[in-house]
């Protein structure tokens, strides 16, 4: 993995998610050191990477802006 992803896999690692409900990846970079460090389309890409590889499970959230945002769901070990 590469750095971004490794610091974002390490960030989701310690985010609790509770059943069904998953968290916005966009809450998640906008209150963490990640909004300091890369653009939110970095992070989408990073993530994206994270679900390709097994690693994360997420899914895509349609919102009315056209936004691309992502929900986190969970860490598959």
């Amino acid at each position: 993995m590469k750095n971004g992803e490794d610091e974002l896999f390490n960030l989701l690692e310690n985010t609790p998610v509770h059943d069904q409900n998953g968290v916005s990846l966009k809450a998640i970079y906008e209150h963490t050191d990640l909004f300091w460090r890369y653009s939110f389309n970095e992070i989408i890409k990073y993530f994206k990477d994270l679900i390709h590889f097994q690693l994360v499970k997420g899914r895509l959230i349609k919102s009315g802006n056209l936004e691309e945002n992502w929900e986190f769901l969970g860490i598959l070990y």
